[in-house]
């Protein structure tokens, strides 16, 4: 059934959040081979109601012609011979200048038969297309039913396919600035086209910033890409690290499992090195 296998990927997606799984390349490959075989039959539907469309006006094109045929010699016999009645009447008026006829005065109040084919033409063609429409209409609801059971999986598919993609990135990229690399632990879980994007990151990027001039007296090192949202926070010691000294002139004692409300940027380095954890 189309959607389940998205839907194990949208919820490991959403888990990625927290913390970061392996690439699950078994599933990536599992929905991009629904998502190709549901592109196939959309297409394979849009190529067969162009056939049937083909067919159908074809058909009613040749009914049409066959009823209308003795009409359609009938307006071309008529103009034919309006046409040879309008040079008689230009030679007649070449040689007799006053030369005139009751058709001639009428002329501007009845329509000729020229513009009366011109209207029967347009007649009987807006009647073969509106044939044509109702022909086509049933056609039309069943493609359009196939189609969009096939093309709203599709889409869904790919919408999750591209947002555990995204998610991954952004965990890679988070991960790059909190430890100053990628932590070995973290390159396990990585495909291959993810470790190219790393590199290329590393190399363009970060690496690029933090050895940047300009920016020297901001310590991109610690992994503070966004500023800090309050000055003191509540810190958890999960590794000892004994006394230190902040940036006041006081001793913090940082034992193990103890908690400190402490200035931030005392201990901001020792967060990004995993001895201490923000609590809140």
């Amino acid at each position: 059934m189309y959607g389940e296998e998205a839907s194990k990927l949208a919820r490991e997606t959403k888990r990625t959040i927290d913390h970061f799984p392996p690439y699950n390349d078994s599933l990536v490959r599992s929905i991009t081979r629904e998502i190709r075989h549901l592109y196939e039959t959309c297409q394979a539907l849009i190529n067969d109601y162009n056939l049937q469309k083909e067919r159908i006006e074809s058909e009613i094109k040749q009914q049409w012609h066959q009823q209308h045929g003795t009409s359609t010699s009938t307006i071309q016999g008529s103009t034919e011979l309006t046409s040879q009645q309008q040079q008689q009447q230009q030679q007649q008026q070449q040689r007799d200048p006053n030369y005139t006829t009751l058709e001639m005065l009428d002329e501007l109040a009845l329509p000729s038969s020229s513009s009366s084919a011109t209207l029967y033409s347009n007649v009987s063609l807006a009647n073969l297309q509106d044939q044509v429409e109702r022909a086509l209409q049933p056609v039309k609801e069943v493609f359009w039913t196939k189609y969009l059971v096939h093309s709203t999986p599709l889409q869904r598919n790919k919408r999750i396919l591209m947002a555990y993609h995204h998610q991954r990135i952004e965990k890679i990229k988070e991960l790059s600035w909190a430890h100053n690399t990628l932590p070995e632990s973290s390159r396990r879980l990585l495909s291959p086209d993810e470790i190219i994007f790393f590199n290329e990151y590393e190399k363009h990027c970060r690496n690029k910033y933090t050895s940047d001039p300009a920016l020297g007296e901001i310590d991109l090192s610690l992994g503070m890409i966004y500023p800090p949202k309050e000055v003191f926070i509540t810190v958890r010691v999960i590794k000892d690290c004994g006394d230190i000294v902040t940036e006041s002139g006081a001793t913090l004692s940082l034992k193990k499992n103890s908690e400190h409300f402490v200035k931030r940027s005392d201990v901001e380095r020792l967060i990004t090195q995993g001895y201490l954890l923000h609590v809140a």
